[in-house]
């Protein structure tokens, strides 16, 4: 199975707000988006699209609604499966998850994806329920023949250090430890928009997305064998 993996286009049209950092092409986000999509179908069709989240610049504030509908629009006329993460900036997760996904557990091809909206808190702190760990350990031990991937909006390893803003979840640990108890094969996060290439923790790849929306505009291509995980960082340089 090959996965598109793109995060933070924080496209922003019709909302009522504004890009609050030069760096960031949140305007182009969903011509981005397309050209990425094109550019990688070119190559050879992805099977699933992966969005980690954070897709418009301001998803709490008029026509914000509106420009998350240009994307999920978008999105339902590829043709292939998508599973998308809602992320810090993309306003309330029930309004998010009406336009996408649930969050929760998804068998496509073979493979199990694990959808985690997280608790955002003031200050962007954020935390993973202790209810969405029990039934990732639920899952695992129900489908023990099925690969899992997990995918979250933040971070959650290598810890990314910063003096004022927390990128990382609040219980990264706890969760690290349930991927590996649960035998996940592939985490995968974006929200730091450096991105973090992807490591190895035991059986585990872990891999931060970098942000599309800011120039060389990157993304990942994954590659799934069975438990065999091959992660190639792209851009639209390339």
């Amino acid at each position: 199975m090959e996965l598109l993996v793109v995060s933070d286009s924080h496209y922003l049209n019709r909302a009522e707000s504004v890009i609050k950092y030069p760096e960031r092409q949140g305007l182009q986000g969903l011509d981005l988006l397309r050209g990425v999509w094109e550019r990688e179908s070119a190559r050879g069709r992805p099977d699933v699209l992966i969005l980690l989240g954070d897709l418009v610049e301001n998803g709490f504030v008029a026509g914000a609604d509106q420009d998350l509908q240009d994307v999920s629009g978008w999105v339902r006329g590829l043709g292939v499966p998508c599973l998308a993460v809602c992320g810090n900036h993309d306003g309330p997760a029930a309004s998010f998850e009406r336009l996408f996904n649930e969050a929760g557990f998804y068998e496509v091809g073979g493979y199990g994806f694990m959808v985690f909206n997280d608790d955002v808190a003031k200050g962007d702190y954020t935390t993973r329920r202790a209810g969405d760990l029990v039934r990732l350990a639920q899952v695992a031990a129900e489908r023990p023949d099925l690969p899992l991937v997990a995918l979250q909006h933040n971070p959650v390893y290598p810890r990314v250090s910063h003096p004022t803003y927390p990128y990382m979840l609040t219980n990264e640990q706890e969760v690290i430890d349930a991927y590996l108890t649960s035998k996940v094969i592939l985490s995968l996060s974006g929200h730091y928009h450096a991105g973090q290439s992807a490591c190895r923790l035991g059986g585990l790849t872990v891999c931060t997305v970098p942000a599309l929306c800011e120039a060389p505009f990157r993304y990942a291509r994954v590659k799934l064998n069975g438990r065999v995980v091959s992660v190639t960082d792209c851009n639209m340089g390339q």
